[in-house]
């Protein structure tokens, strides 16, 4: 009968011992979840600031393409406001030629009136 509470003893702990595996797989799977869950929420942490970093760029990028848009413009307006000046230029040498040849000829026609007279 002695044998007996000592089979009774090593079935107790053969079921303490199961309990004690049992929860120490609990903790585990726990402790387990924990750090997945951590890792996780950091994760979603840094592709937050990742995707503010991206709307942010995206934002620059807009700006920058808009004010090269605008600058063409500019540009294209300097470039045809050079053009109309370059050609009234050439339209007033043109009329400043023809007005020294009308001059040069007045005035020869007013030399040859005053030596008619």
């Amino acid at each position: 009968e002695e044998v007996r509470p000592t089979a009774g003893v090593v079935e107790g702990e053969v079921v303490w011992t199961k309990q004690c595996y049992a929860q120490d797989l609990l903790v585990q799977e726990q402790q387990s979840k924990a750090k997945i869950t951590g890792e996780l929420l950091l994760s979603q942490r840094k592709l937050e600031e990742e995707r503010k970093s991206v709307e942010s760029m995206n934002l620059e990028l807009r700006k920058l393409r808009q004010q090269v848009e605008e600058e063409r413009a500019r540009r294209h307006e300097a470039e045809e406001g050079r053009d109309r000046l370059v050609n009234e230029a050439e339209a007033l040498r043109q009329d400043r030629r023809q007005l020294q040849e009308l001059r040069a000829a007045h005035e020869e026609l007013r030399q040859r009136h005053e030596s008619s007279e």
